[in-house]
């Protein structure tokens, strides 16, 4: 399954897995920002059992290292702009492997 079909619930987890931290590191921090949540809620999250508030899931882009496309589009919009860089700038994109 990529991650276009998987969708956002299993983008939260996947993006978690990727930055390395465990439920309770990811409600330890954001609790420290201000946004209460436990370590259950963020599975209850991740299960599709409890929406996190709006406030929340934007504190999580950083912490997770993705873009607000990645996790409701299942989009790398960073690859996106990155190409869109390359073409304005005139350079080559590196030949294919």
């Amino acid at each position: 399954m990529n991650s276009v079909e998987a969708g956002p619930r299993r983008r939260l987890l996947l993006a978690r897995e990727a930055a390395k931290l465990t439920q309770a590191e990811v409600a330890e921090e954001l609790t420290r920002l201000g946004h209460k949540a436990t370590r259950q809620a963020v599975g209850r999250w991740e299960a599709g059992e409890a929406d996190p508030t709006m406030e929340q899931v934007a504190a999580l882009f950083p912490l997770y290292g993705v873009t607000p496309s990645y996790i409701f589009l299942g989009r790398d919009i960073s690859a996106e702009v990155r190409q869109a860089m390359l073409v304005a700038s005139g350079a080559k994109a590196p030949a294919a492997r």
